[in-house]
């Protein structure tokens, strides 16, 4: 018997020696020695990694809208998500002096009023809010400001102030002067009717009578 090494680690062996073999048709094979053939082994296939699964979306953040009225000076926390806000206001308006009569005799003006809407803000910051106080009767105290922080400003409105002679229409008096609204925002308007429809930042017409107080409504 001989042994054939073909590749490593595996033989390969034939019979010498032996004597003829029967065929099946009962003859004897000519040959007297048979050699086996090379082995062939076929190459490892590759192996495909299993494809992986796409990852998960991450959840969209939840962003709140809602309305916040300010009656008295604050802060406003820009919430998450937010980045813009529509914000009105009212200025507070002038009182009325201290004078018997009528016909609109020294009274006070209506603060100015008008409608900004801001954006490029970032969330978490805070704005200060002045909601514009009124002002007082008798002496014919002015309104004081209402402001979102540098972004928009209404003034308050003028007192009346009775300056003597007389009972009205005859004596020396001024009317307040009207509050302004100003916006560093290019989408914005004065609207000085929104101190009457929001009864707000009205001036005294009767004597020795306060304002109404302002207000400042944000929207986001």
């Amino acid at each position: 018997m001989k042994f054939t090494i073909l590749f490593p680690g595996i033989l390969v062996f034939a019979l010498s020696g032996c004597g003829p073999l029967d065929s099946p048709t009962g003859q004897a094979n000519s040959s007297s020695q048979h050699t086996a053939g090379p082995i062939h082994v076929d190459p490892p296939q590759p192996i495909s990694p299993s494809p992986l699964p796409s990852p998960t979306p991450a959840p969209m953040p939840i962003v709140e809208h809602g309305v916040r009225t300010f009656d008295n000076d604050s802060t406003f926390v820009i919430p998450p998500g937010i980045t813009g806000v529509k914000v009105t206001l009212v200025a507070g308006g002038g009182g009325s002096d201290d004078i018997t009569g009528d016909n609109g005799c020294c009274s006070g003006a209506s603060g100015g009023a008008g409608v900004a809407h801001i954006s490029g803000l970032t969330p978490g910051t805070s704005v200060a809010v002045k909601a514009g106080r009124a002002g007082a009767g008798v002496t014919g105290g002015g309104g004081t400001v209402a402001s979102f922080g540098a972004y928009a400003t209404a003034t308050g409105g003028g007192g009346g102030i009775f300056n003597g002679g007389g009972n009205c229409p005859y004596c020396s008096y001024s009317n307040g002067a009207p509050g302004t609204f100003s916006s560093m925002s290019a989408n914005s308007y004065s609207s000085p009717g929104l101190g009457i429809s929001l009864n707000r930042g009205l001036g005294a017409i009767l004597p020795a009578r306060s304002g109404l107080s302002g207000i400042v409504i944000v929207e986001y």
